[in-house]
């Protein structure tokens, strides 16, 4: 759009209405050229602000990743005489390095703006329409990513109008400050925000109020010009809304982050560690754009590429040394600098190889993705009738029975375990609950277990109860069942489920699985399976007391399944299930040879370790994996599929086993079918079904996902109608063994938020607090009050928020724990008192 010239009309010459109309065409001129500018400014940071969008989303969505970001900040509220115990804590030193891989982030980001010249006089030259636009962008995502740990604290609410005004804010000053005032003005500036965030820390009040008014105060009688009156009011207005702001949002954070500071000077340290985490955001961004951008920035971003390269590949090398977070981190900044590169003009050859090979790898990849017809094989005949299993159960319950001193006739009560699957809260869920009711009763309830039945995390659980056990871990008399020391497995359990499994595994997927799976051709399998299976092993090594004997490389994690059968009936019957991949079929490991109608029995020569991880094979987690099954599946052979199995074994793709039944009740109706044969009778018979679904019963709205002409709702009901399919499965089950057992013989203990969602209710008070528009105020209110209940997270590593919820369910479950008088007890818990004490099994572990 041309300017138009001020001067006389056409027809009739200098008129006022002629001006006017010119004098309107050159201002929408103007203002199309500076939203033009503004628009360009904006386009420039397109793709870093993009690419690092991505990352904030997986620091704030998924539920796992945000227990893994808000542990960086359980620092700020650990007690120095607790012990680390009690979910995943990160360190000191964790949080430096998320201090410095995420500021390298901000940093490549940053080569991704316009460069900028410096004039003769050394200052940069000034910032116009664009720059402000892609500079505030910067300063938003560096915000966003820096400060995360913080804002998904399971105590900050992330809407605290103090919180995002008091860092904006901040940053718009320190911008203004960078170019038109002193650099001591803004050393100071800095100095003063740092002071008030670490004295609120201390619970000092009067001192940040004075120098909260002092800053604003010193400025009007030092730097007010009059001749730029507006101007001068502007920063004067600044300057106390960002100190009312950070005052506030200081005194905000302190009550929320619960730091104590009356433990010695190690709480003092975190103070200042908080304060520097408040500004450093702003400091590094006002520190960057100092910097000129002069020419081509190749030569920086190969050395800025070689940096994020090193550190990936020391992550490879020990994928337990870098922190997920940190290895997110670095992969962002390796996909930033290699798209900046591939910008450059001179590597255009490049770059269009790089998508050609791409195209043709994905074309090679799909085509081989399904099974072709192979016409140098004869067709298979139809698979003929599975043969009758053979069972060698009946000879291991009258084994179990007499390490007891129990008969067939006159035995005592004979409890069945079904442990659920969820990941690392379900393995927590179900060790720590068997290892707290074996404290409670002395190592007479595990005792008195014929049977354990897990499934994905569930089955680790019941592996590493059996584990301890296995060590023979002695209880040093009976104290009080409140004190700490009154729960030596429970604490043995706690030490192993607060260790972070994340971490290995992700860094195998991001740093080895990932490269090589999209490679379009085979050179090698996926490790982040074994990686997880080793990670649990030694944090199994790490968990022990010194006063327990020296952990043995032949422990029950390296022992084979079938193992446990040779201890001569110390050990019950564990059934670890999965699903197999071929057909969907249950598949099990099973310690003692039993009938499982309709699955396939697995080689029990595996390791406990390789079998739980066949177990835990979530998608996207754990890879489809390769067992060996007791019966050929006739399964399509391919380059994939060249796993030996020993002699009368074949090769079976394996999945996890919450695909076919999450809760590990399939199996245990087949060994009440085995009870049922050999006594002909199932009294005294108790099954405890652990569920580790901490959503259960909660009073959720279903949304649209199941809402005709919706695209998202169509796309994704399949999934949600999968996951509702095999909850009927489970049900299905619980309801056959209550049809076959007294209702008091089938006890629950779930992991449900019910009562904790009903008693945090507060429908009365959501109005004073959200005064927002109808819709975000409701959608701030659920995500507030969803918050609160530090649901733990689906996933491998639990922080202690969510993992004091797991802990105080297993303490509670039983019911134990209140008295030693049966008669005082609720029903299902009395029931189980009264049944142990008066059992034949009286020796303790």
């Amino acid at each position: 759009m041309k300017k138009l010239p001020v001067g006389r009309s056409i027809l009739s010459g200098p008129t006022a209405s002629a001006r006017m109309r010119i004098d309107l065409l050159n201002l929408i001129h103007d203002v199309w050229r500076y939203w033009g500018r503004m628009l360009h400014g904006a386009t420039q940071l397109f793709i870093p602000v993009a690419i690092v969008t991505c990352l904030l989303i997986l620091l704030y969505v998924p539920e796992q990743m945000v227990a893994l970001t808000r542990s960086l900040t359980a620092i700020f509220s650990q007690r120095g005489d607790v012990p680390s115990n009690s979910g995943f804590y990160g360190s000191d030193g964790l949080v430096y390095a998320w201090w410095f891989f995420s500021s390298a982030v901000i940093l490549t980001a940053s080569l991704y703006l316009k460069p900028r010249v410096v004039n003769g006089a050394g200052a940069v030259s000034q910032v116009r329409g664009e720059d402000w636009i892609g500079e505030g962008m910067l300063y938003v995502v560096a915000h966003l990513l820096i400060l995360a740990p913080l804002f998904v604290h399971g105590s900050v609410d992330q809407w605290q109008w103090s919180i995002h005004l008091s860092w904006v804010g901040m940053s718009v000053l320190l911008a203004v400050a960078s170019r038109t005032q002193h650099p001591m003005t803004t050393l100071l500036l800095m100095a003063a925000i740092w002071t008030i965030v670490v004295l609120v820390a201390h619970e000092y009040v009067v001192l940040p109020v004075l120098i909260a008014a002092s800053v604003p105060l010193t400025f009007a009688l030092t730097q007010w010009d009059k001749t730029t009156r507006i101007k001068s009011f502007y920063h004067f207005s600044g300057l106390i809304i960002v100190m009312l702001s950070t005052l506030i949002a200081s005194i905000y954070l302190h009550s929320t982050l619960d730091i104590s500071f009356h433990d010695g000077p190690f709480f003092d340290y975190h103070a200042l560690m908080l304060g520097f985490w408040w500004i450093f955001p702003s400091a590094l961004v006002t520190w960057l754009l100092k910097l000129p951008r002069e020419g081509s920035r190749v030569r920086i971003g190969f050395i800025v590429l070689a940096f994020w390269l090193v550190t990936l590949a020391v992550g490879k090398l020990n994928p337990s040394c870098l922190f997920t977070l940190n290895t997110l981190c670095a992969v962002t900044g390796v996909v930033l600098v290699s798209i900046r590169l591939l910008k450059a003009p001179r590597l255009q050859i490049l770059r269009r190889s790089l998508f050609l090979g791409a195209l043709i790898g994905c074309i090679f990849a799909f085509g081989n993705l399904a099974p072709v017809l192979d016409s140098n094989r004869v067709p298979d005949d139809p698979m003929p009738a599975a043969p009758e299993q053979s069972s060698r159960f009946q000879e291991f319950y009258r084994l179990w029975l007499k390490v007891r001193g129990d008969t067939e006739e006159d035995s005592g009560p004979i409890f069945l375990l079904a442990a659920s699957g969820g990941g690392l809260r379900a393995a927590a869920h179900a060790g720590m609950s068997f290892a707290a009711i074996d404290d409670m009763t002395n190592g007479k309830f595990g005792d008195r277990v014929l049977a354990v039945s897990g499934v994905s995390g569930g089955a680790l659980g019941a592996v590493s109860w059996l584990a301890q056990r296995s060590e023979g871990q002695a209880v040093a008399g009976t104290s009080q069942r409140d004190a700490q020391s009154d729960y030596p497995r429970l604490n043995r359990q706690r030490r192993f489920y607060s260790s972070d499994f994340v971490t290995p595994m992700a860094n195998s997927l991001l740093i080895h699985d990932i490269p090589l799976a999209i490679m379009p051709i085979i050179v090698g399998g996926s490790s982040r399976d074994q990686v997880l299976a080793g990670a649990w092993n030694d944090a199994w090594n790490r968990s022990e007391f010194k006063t327990i004997p020296p952990y043995s490389d032949k422990g029950l994690f390296q022992r084979s399944v079938k193992s446990l059968e040779q201890d001569r009936g110390s050990f019950p019957m564990l059934v670890i299930n999965t699903t197999s991949a071929h057909d969907g079929a249950r598949a099990v490991y099973s310690s003692v040879e039993a009938r499982f109608p309709g699955a396939w029995r697995l080689d029990p020569s595996a390791k406990l370790a390789k079998a739980v991880s066949d177990s835990a094979r979530f998608a996207f987690v754990s890879p489809v994996g390769q067992a060996c099954a007791d019966a050929d599946p006739h399964t399509p052979q391919g380059d994939g599929q060249s796993k030996s199995c020993p002699s009368g074994y074949f090769p079976l793709a394996v999945a996890d086993g919450g695909y076919q039944d999450n809760s590990g009740l399939d199996s245990i109706v087949d060994i009440l079918d085995e009870l049922q044969r050999v006594r002909g009778n199932l009294k005294n018979v108790f099954v405890f079904i652990v569920k580790s679904n901490p959503s259960e019963n909660l009073a959720l709205r279903k949304g649209t996902i199941f809402d005709n002409g919706r695209l998202i709702a169509e796309l994704l009901a399949p999934g949600y109608v999968l996951d509702a399919a095999r909850s009927g499965h489970s049900a299905t089950f619980e309801k056959l063994i209550r049809e076959r057992l007294p209702n008091s013989h089938v006890i629950t203990w779930d992991m449900s938020y019910a009562y904790l969602a009903k008693a945090l209710a507060r429908p009365q008070q959501l109005d004073a607090e959200y005064p927002w528009p109808a819709y975000f105020h409701k959608r701030a209110a659920e995500a507030v009050f969803l918050k609160s209940l530090n649901l733990p997270p689906l996933g491998w590593t639990l922080d202690p928020r969510s993992f004091d919820g797991i802990d105080f369910a297993a303490r509670t479950h039983s019911g134990l724990e209140i008295t030693t008088d049966c008669t005082k007890l609720k029903s299902g818990a009395s029931l189980i008192c009264r049944e142990i004490s008066n059992s034949n099994s009286l020796s303790r572990k």
